[in-house]
């Protein structure tokens, strides 16, 4: 009875991590499919930032705008850049972790980590 015991309680608990194992890999890949998405919209986000910038650059030689209107358009342009560089890293982060649950191999994981962190 003990030895069936133990085996229905081994058996559960490799269910339990199964299960475990299935919700955290559907929320890396969640989160990493998601990440696409931001990236795309936050690289749109700084690229408007840039055309804002130029944009009061323009008129401030023009005279229309001040000095405090181009510092604030290169802030926003700044905040973009952020947002979208943070958003990169989470998308890493994701993938590693999608990656190390899936079992692929270390070394190939942290030469893929390094590749999408080149500039």
């Amino acid at each position: 009875r003990q030895a069936i015991a133990l085996q229905e309680r081994a058996l559960e608990a490799l269910e339990a991590t199964r299960r475990d194992l299935g919700v955290r890999v559907h929320r890396e890949f969640r989160s990493m499919t998601e990440g696409v998405v931001r990236i795309g919209a936050l690289q749109q986000a700084v690229y408007s930032a840039e055309q804002a910038v130029l944009s009061n650059r323009k008129s401030f030689q023009a005279g229309s705008r001040t000095t405090l209107d181009v510092l604030n358009a290169e802030q926003q342009k700044t905040k973009a850049m952020r947002n979208k560089n943070k958003a990169r890293y989470l998308y890493l982060v994701s993938r590693l972790r999608l990656q190390s649950l899936a079992g692929d191999e270390r070394q190939a994981i942290v030469v893929q980590a390094n590749q999408a962190l080149a500039p």
